[in-house]
């Protein structure tokens, strides 16, 4: 939504409102007692299919009652329409910066019609990039923007990929075009005349039935859902190569974007796998500060608010101002594939013939229609399979429960080895959606060293780059040293029965090798009745602490003992130090450590205090509650039915 005060706002949504327009041409400026009509038509895509990337051209046709002569086509205007807030004052909204290229004289009726086009109808040129490559996505949108002479918008939402070669055949336009598909955006120019990417955002506008005309909503009742994607590229000898994600009937965003590999389509399918919306077109009194790629909350039929996006929308002024807003896309079952026409499957047909490479498919069911050259990676269990179709059948190539084998067919199959790379992802990422009770549901895991990825799980599905394993075996120790490092320091954690075993066990060794020393025998009590503090239950707590003031008392003798001296208990990795400054538990080779002292109990982390006990209050410098926090009567967790959001409920007695 274009930046408005809330003056206006409040004027915007007045029943009776009082407008003014404005257009500046060639250095003339003409005001609403010279212009008849204006009409805007902005969008982010044409056709009746959702597909991100946006490009559209918008347009603005406007009407003046008087012949203007010398007008030249490709001269610059600019349009706005303001409306009245209050005592005459008016504010002010730009509708774009536009190009003149139709201007009709109609001097019959003493008329001058001007049509004008934005910026993105002078990107239609072939796009020729003097980088050197291999480059990045980024670097390509500034090199455009200097050879075009455009401003940037602030903040530019764009995906900052690698760019191997250079594209060819393609029109500046249809480059920001993939770009602006590489991470699900829309490429368009704002209000003031700059180049933005964009996402599609909340407008936080309620619309009324008030607001709009009689029979002025028309909603289709079947929700339009993405059900999966796909991404046909030319690969090497103009073969035709096909990228599929989620399901491949319903509603398939398809692109054909050459810089979108199998890891990019995975993440732009997850950004709109839960997008859903009901086509729509609503006709409304409408606000010029709304812009196309917003959502509306409009008031349906039966009273209730629904979420329309925006997809396109036409404002006209005539005086007053109103505007058709609509969300158009065809809906497909999700249990059927889409139909398509004798002539488009004849084409399907060819171009299957002319792909001898075949196409990849990850599912645990069978893919259907294959053909022969086709490869299937199946998921079984924790392991996946690899199929080749030869001759009519599934012939399996190799297994990733047999990694030697597959190696094998690695190094002795160009042809299957050549397809893997394909399907291996370039990028990593973890992408959780949701987290319940301490636990990740993972879409996707992507293990990578540097660009190349190394590992990938996405949807159930596992790709594995075996031509450098030795790579990955390291970090994966390594992580997993650290994973059980930390596990070893959760002091927060339950302690399951079997650890609870092996501590006793531990203390008994070490009761025996301390027999003699009554002292220290009653230090390590100490330490138990302590740790029975910190973990008791709230019904426990009284009695805990009044067993640790006991043995408080009983621990002076030790102190007169030792002195200016400590004592110390070690294990293999761990150690246990008493001495004056307090007593100090962990790994001597760490810096992960508990400290207690006369007034305070610390766990130290890297070096630094990261929690505090002093005085009845816990200080924690940053913490992580997986799964609920309950304060007095009330606890607050995640929503179950949605975990996006968190829920405060009253738990009270």
């Amino acid at each position: 939504m274009y930046q408005v005060t809330d003056e206006y706002k409040e004027a915007i949504q007045a029943a009776a409102r009082t407008f003014k327009c404005r257009l500046e041409i060639q250095g003339t400026e003409y005001t609403e007692s010279d212009i008849i009509s204006i009409d805007l038509d902005d969008g982010l895509a044409t056709g009746d299919k959702f597909l991100p990337g946006g490009g559209f051209v918008n347009t603005l046709q406007i009407e003046i009652g008087r012949i203007v002569e010398g007008l030249q086509e490709g001269s610059k205007c600019k349009a706005f329409i303001s409306i009245n807030v209050h005592d005459d004052h008016y504010e002010s909204i730009p509708l774009g910066v536009f190009y003149a290229k139709d201007i009709v004289l109609n001097r019959n009726s003493k008329r001058t019609k001007i049509t004008a086009v934005d910026g993105m109808d002078r990107l239609n040129g072939p796009f020729v990039s003097s980088l050197d490559y291999p480059s990045n996505t980024r670097a390509i949108v500034e090199e455009i923007a200097r050879i075009a002479e455009l401003e940037l918008a602030p903040n530019l939402l764009v995906a900052d990929y690698p760019v191997q070669v250079k594209m060819d055949k393609v029109t500046v336009r249809e480059a920001l075009v993939y770009i602006a598909q590489l991470n699900g955006s829309f490429v368009r120019f704002d209000r003031l005349g700059r180049l933005e990417f964009i996402l599609l955002t909340n407008s936080n506008r309620r619309v009324p039935k008030s607001n709009y005309y009689l029979n002025g909503l028309e909603k289709n009742e079947v929700l339009y859902r993405v059900n999966g994607a796909s991404n046909e590229i030319t690969g090497e000898g103009n073969k035709k190569v096909v990228f599929h994600e989620g399901s491949t009937t319903g509603n398939i965003i398809t692109f054909k974007n050459p810089l979108m590999t199998q890891a990019i389509l995975s993440r732009v399918y997850n950004e709109y796998r839960d997008f859903n919306f009901y086509p729509y077109t609503l006709k409304w009194q409408g606000d010029m500060a709304i812009l196309a790629g917003e959502w509306l909350s409009v008031e349906s039929y039966d009273g209730q608010f629904v979420a329309l996006p925006i997809l396109s929308q036409k404002i006209a002024f005539r005086g007053g101002l109103s505007v058709t807003s609509s969300g158009k896309s065809a809906t497909v079952s999700q249990g059927t594939k889409e139909y398509r026409g004798t002539l488009t499957q004849q084409v399907e047909y060819l171009n299957a013939m002319i792909t001898s490479q075949g196409n990849v498919f990850s599912d645990i069911t069978e893919p259907v229609e294959p053909k022969n050259g086709d490869t299937w990676f199946k998921p079984n269990g924790g392991y996946v399979e690899l199929y080749e179709r030869q001759h009519g059948e599934w012939v399996k190539k190799a297994d990733t429960a047999d990694m030697e084998r597959i190696i094998q067919t690695m190094t002795t199959d160009e042809v299957i080895a050549k397809k893997i790379s394909a399907a291996v992802a370039q990028i990593i990422e973890l992408n959780a959606n949701k987290i319940v009770a301490g636990s990740i549901d993972l879409n996707r895991v992507r293990v990578v060293q540097g660009t190349k990825e190394i590992l990938g799980v996405r949807d159930g599905k596992v790709f594995i780059d075996t031509s450098s394993i030795e790579d990955f075996k390291k970090p994966l120790k390594d992580l997993e040293d650290k994973l059980t490092a930390k596990i070893e320091a959760k002091v927060d954690k339950g302690i399951t029965e079997d650890q609870l075993k092996h501590l006793q066990d531990q203390n008994l060794i070490i009761a025996q090798e301390l027999k003699a020393k009554a002292s220290l025998e009653t230090t390590l009590e100490w330490r138990a009745k302590f740790d029975a503090l910190v973990n008791a239950r709230e019904e426990d707590k009284k009695q805990a602490e009044r067993d640790l003031v006991e043995l408080s008392q009983r621990m002076v003798g030790i102190q007169a003992e030792l002195g200016a001296m400590s004592a110390v208990w070690n294990t293999v990795d761990r150690n246990m130090r008493f001495g004056n400054e307090g007593l100090s538990i962990g790994n001597p080779q760490s810096d992960t450590s508990v400290l207690i002292t006369d007034d305070r109990i610390s766990l130290i982390s890297a070096g630094k205090e990261v929690m505090s006990i002093s005085q009845g209050v816990i200080h924690i410098d940053n913490g992580v509650f997986t799964k609920s926090i309950q304060i007095g009567y009330y606890i607050e967790s995640q929503y179950n039915v949605n975990p996006k959001f968190n829920v405060i409920r009253y738990v009270g007695p």
